[in-house]
């Protein structure tokens, strides 16, 4: 089953705890909750795929992909586009390869 709590009805800026409950036929019922808070404005859902953490040779470049799309939950105008920005942080050596596709949705970092 889903439950559809329309954006609407839910002030913006205000925290809000969800929660659902059911039943079995054997009449044993759970429960859980979300808390959530409605934006007001949109928000991206952002993801790069494949693993969270990569093992990489040092002689083996590494492609990685974005995906991008704004939230379902407020109207955009079809003019609205998105754009890519990458960084990169904590590199074990303390050295951060140059970025030359930064703004590109796949991103190459060269074998060192």
């Amino acid at each position: 089953a889903v439950a559809t709590l329309p954006g609407a009805l839910m002030v913006a800026g205000r925290a809000y705890l969800v929660t659902v409950e059911a039943t079995n036929f054997l009449g044993l019922t759970g429960s859980a909750s979300v808390s959530l808070v409605r934006l007001d404005a949109a928000v991206t859902a952002l993801t790069i795929e494949g693993a969270a953490v990569r093992d990489v040779a040092p002689l083996s470049p590494l492609w990685l992909r974005a995906n991008a799309s704004f939230s379902p939950c407020q109207p955009v105008p079809s003019s609205a586009r998105l754009s890519f920005a990458w960084d990169v942080t904590g590199a074990s050596d303390g050295a951060a390869p140059a970025l030359t596709n930064a703004t590109e949705r796949r991103l190459y970092l060269p074998a060192a």
